[in-house]
């Protein structure tokens, strides 16, 4: 099928139609872009708060691009799919459903990030570590910083005394005796 799709806005309601501009849903007062198939669509009050987006618990409808509700869910907040995953806000705790609207991950993390490579970052009392998505952890909670996992992950900075010469970063600290090479 043709996957193309609009969200419209009349009388301050939103609605997810086909290129011809046929309404294929209900009337939402807000209705997402799609990602992976799925729009997200809720209808209440949207909060912004702490750079947090959240509504007063409403109720969440996955919809298919026909305009079909997959499920709905009655949270905090639902966040777009990556990986199969969505990212739910509930009790301001986060956690992860899949495609069918089952909680996979309970939410009771501070925040969460994208599934990646088998991999989410995780945030729980101010610390960071990874878990997998049947909430295994996969590296401690140690951390004061973590970002999705990405296979080709860099780093954006070399400290002043990291020297790279024939693509390996080598210790340098401007004292010759602390210069290692591998020839």
């Amino acid at each position: 099928g043709n996957d193309s799709y609009f969200i419209i806005r009349k009388y301050k309601k939103e609605y997810l139609c086909n290129r011809n501009g046929q309404i294929l849903s209900a009337k939402y007062d807000r209705v997402n872009r799609a990602s992976e198939g799925i729009c997200i669509a809720f209808d209440g009050k949207v909060i912004l708060e702490d750079d947090k987006v959240y509504t007063n618990d409403g109720t969440f409808y996955a919809l298919t691009l026909d305009g079909k509700v997959k499920f709905k869910i009655n949270c905090q907040y639902l966040f777009p799919y990556s990986n199969g995953l969505a990212t739910v806000m509930m009790n301001d705790k986060y956690g992860k459903i899949n495609t069918e609207g089952e909680i996979i991950i309970q939410p009771k993390y501070d925040k969460l990030e994208a599934y990646e490579n088998g991999l989410i970052a995780a945030c729980k009392d101010c610390q960071w570590g990874y878990i997998d998505c049947n909430d295994n952890v996969i590296v401690d909670f140690q951390y004061e910083v973590a970002d999705s996992f990405d296979e080709c992950s860099y780093s954006t900075s070399i400290d002043d005394d990291t020297y790279i010469k024939d693509g390996l970063a080598e210790a340098f600290n401007d004292d010759p005796s602390n210069y290692w090479n591998i020839d």
